[in-house]
Order: structure tokens, then C-alpha cells, then sequence
């Protein structure tokens, strides 16, 4: 089990787990040469810009479902969490990415990765500081969830 598995399930809240992974993300996208994050590490991957950019696109996702107008959820807000953890910590598995958050070809510059991408982290955080989380919405991919 990761750290990071371990983190999650000791309980920590989603927001403050959100936070310390996007600053680890943060930290780590600085520590790249500019040469680095535009290198593919093997075949059929992205480069390390590609997914930052496609953290971006997600964020900012988020941040639009967030300002959905939801309705009152008739269970609890994280009566679904641990099937999305199972989902997304699953490193054995290879997700398909939905066509709106994947990241175009190219070459992307660190300064511009790091704002849009500290843009987009801020813009969720307010969003969500915002929205009522107990609110369930149609998600396309997973169904009724709620924003939490």
C-alpha cells in the first residue's frame, strides 16, 4: 500500500488530502528541466507537460460540476468514495481518458504548465468552498454522484 493509499484511508478529508497532492504535483512539476517534461518516458504514454495539462482539464472540470445546481442526495455525500478510490488508485489498471480532458500534442512551456495548473487548483478550491457537497448530480461517466 502507497502512502498516499494510506493516507486515504486513515480517514484524512478529501479537500485536505486534494490539497496535499496538489502540492506534492506542484513540487514535483518544478523539479523538472524544461527538456524532461516535454520527453515521452515510453511508448503509448504522455509526457510528463501532457499530464499535467490533463490534470488541468480535469480540474477545471470538476470545477464546472461543481457549479452545477444539484439536488439533495437520499444518502450520504461519501456513500460512493471508496468505489472511486478503488477506481482511480488502481495503478494496475489503465483508465481511458473521456476525449475532454486529454491533452493535445506538443510542446508545453513549465511556466505556463505551472500557472494553468495553479489556476485551475485554485479555482476548484473555491468552487468547492462554494458548493454544497452533499448535492448529487448525473455524472456522465459514473452516474449519480454527489459533489463530494
Amino acid at each position: 500500500m502507497t502512502s498516499l493509499q494510506k493516507t486515504i484511508t486513515t480517514g484524512m478529508g478529501i479537500m485536505q488530502l486534494y490539497e496535499e497532492v496538489t502540492g506534492r504535483l506542484l513540487f514535483t512539476e518544478y523539479t523538472f528541466i524544461q527538456e524532461a517534461l516535454n520527453q515521452i518516458p515510453f511508448e503509448g504514454s504522455w509526457t510528463p507537460a501532457q499530464v499535467i495539462v490533463h490534470i488541468t482539464k480535469s480540474n477545471l472540470s470538476i470545477t464546472q460540476v461543481l457549479s452545477l445546481k444539484g439536488k439533495p442526495a437520499n444518502r450520504l455525500p461519501d456513500q460512493q468514495v471508496d468505489g472511486l478510490k478503488n477506481i482511480f488508485l488502481n495503478f494496475d489498471t489503465k483508465l481511458k481518458s473521456p476525449e475532454f480532458i486529454i491533452p493535445e500534442p506538443g510542446i508545453y512551456e513549465r511556466k505556463n504548465l505551472i500557472g494553468s495548473l495553479e489556476n485551475s487548483i485554485s479555482q476548484l478550491q473555491q468552487e468547492q468552498e462554494n458548493a454544497d457537497l452533499t448535492e448529487e448530480i448525473k455524472h456522465p461517466i459514473f452516474g449519480n454522484i454527489t459533489k463530494l
